[in-house]
């Protein structure tokens, strides 16, 4: 049982990774944490401060945390966060942001759970450290926020930034030039809708479309996607998992459907095909403007044919996924691909190779932060068994609009869902469907918290 005494010697701080390793600041320093968006860079600073960012038409200087400990400079992620904190640089008190990979979770520690800080084996300079924290069996960096934005080259900032306005250094030409670049720089940051860097936060799948970016190191997602026809009652639930193997260069997942038909008189309900899908990231990643990742299918013909649920055959099947960024605020994913199944069957049991082809393309809008809008066209030509060796063809055109929104956790766990409503056009008008998303993604293992 906690005593009264004991819970007031209790302190809270908040945990956060950078490079690998865990740190913590007193919650009191800590003003709010934000996904890492729109930082513009600021001329004549130290390379550590990553830039400025517009909180709420307050000028905010960003810190690269790893930078400033004389590690290689923060990787921008889809995990990659803010904390704004308030520190005292040269007696006075600024509102500054932390780049973290990721926030983990408040923790309470007491005196005896905070020992002195080691004189080696970390990579931090123990004049940052105000000690370590024990928290159940792994120990925590505490980090003296002061003393990390107002030690050595950071005095430079201390005196360019005060109360959220960067003022010159120096009086002479060099220094005049500079409060002009850097007034122009501030100008821009708050009048811009979005810099380049927000790119990352829209970066993302898309609901019809395939995107071309690998799951990142140490980060699984999962796929939830069901889907019903108006006026048919038909519906299709999907299920996928992708995890890299070990990292965003290859990703291995699978995809188990399972849905219901109305085609003939009874209702046929059960799993379709299983896909067992490789994906290899050949252009870009996640953080660039370009990406391209071809991915290749083994389709199981664990569907049961005589009922429609399934093809009957093995499949394979190619995909070429392309992304690319346009400005600060548009992403488009582009696909062509196709199915080849060995020897497909009807209902009826008769056999026969068929094909399918598909194109599909989408737009992605960052209306806000954590809110996407879609628009999404899929075109897919397939064949199917109408007698043995003979195929029929079937083409199907939707437009749909959508629209998802992002949950973030300390934990690193996102939940993204999302709702669309594919409208046919062509030879599918007079069809309509609405659609549903959801995905879950977290970190997993050891190297991330």
């Amino acid at each position: 049982m906690v005593t009264s005494k004991e819970a007031a010697d209790l302190a809270q701080y908040l945990t956060f990774s950078v490079a690998e390793e865990e740190y913590g600041i007193s919650v009191l320093t800590v003003r709010e944490i934000l996904e890492y968006d729109a930082v513009t860079r600021v001329p004549r600073t130290p390379a550590f401060i990553r830039g400025v960012i517009n909180l709420r038409g307050r000028v905010v200087p960003v810190v690269d945390l790893a930078a400033r400990f004389g590690l290689p400079a923060c990787q921008v992620t889809k995990r990659t966060c803010v904390v704004i904190v308030e520190a005292v640089l040269d007696g006075k008190a600024a509102v500054m942001g932390l780049m973290a990979d990721a926030v983990s979770q408040v923790i309470e520690l007491g005196p005896d759970d905070i020992e002195p800080s080691p004189s080696f084996g970390t990579r931090v300079d123990v004049a940052y450290l105000k000690g370590m924290g024990r928290a159940g069996k792994r120990f925590v960096l505490l980090l003296d926020i002061d003393r990390v934005l107002s030690a050595g080259d950071a005095e430079d900032m201390a005196s360019a930034v005060v109360d959220g306005a960067v003022v010159a250094s120096s009086s002479d030409g060099a220094g005049k030039a500079s409060l002009v670049a850097s007034a122009l720089a501030l100008v821009f940051c708050m009048l811009a809708a979005a810099p380049l860097r927000a790119q990352e936060a829209i970066q993302d799948n898309s609901f019809l479309i395939e995107e071309a970016y690998n799951q990142e190191r140490g980060v699984v997602q999962h796929i939830n996607t069901f889907s019903r026809l108006a006026g048919t009652g038909d519906w299709v639930y999907t299920f996928t998992q992708e995890w890299p193997l070990p990292d965003e260069k290859h990703q291995l997942s699978y995809t188990l459907p399972v849905q219901e038909l109305h085609a003939s008189a009874a209702a046929s309900t059960g799993v379709g095909d299983f896909a067992i899908n490789y994906r290899f990231q050949a252009v870009g990643s996640g953080n660039a403007r370009l990406a391209f990742s071809p991915r290749l299918s083994l389709l199981a013909p664990t569907g049961r044919s005589k009922d429609s649920l399934g093809t009957g055959g093995v499949g394979l099947q190619v995909n070429l996924p392309l992304s690319c960024t346009h400005g600060s605020r548009f992403v488009t994913h582009w696909n062509a691909g196709a199915t080849h199944t060995v020897s497909a069957r009807d209902s009826a049991g008769d056999r026969a190779s068929a094909n399918a082809y598909a194109l599909g393309q989408s737009i992605v809008w960052l209306a806000k932060p954590k809110v996407n809008l879609l628009l999404e066209t899929s075109w897919i030509r397939a064949e199917a068994v109408a007698a043995p060796g003979v195929t029929t063809r079937s083409d199907a055109l939707f437009v749909s609009p959508g629209i998802r929104w992002a949950h973030d956790f300390p934990s690193g766990l996102q939940i993204v869902p999302g709702i669309a409503f594919p409208i046919g056009v062509g030879p599918s008008r007079g069809h309509h469907a609405v659609f549903f998303y959801l995905s879950l993604e977290h970190p997993f293992g050891a190297t991330r918290h």
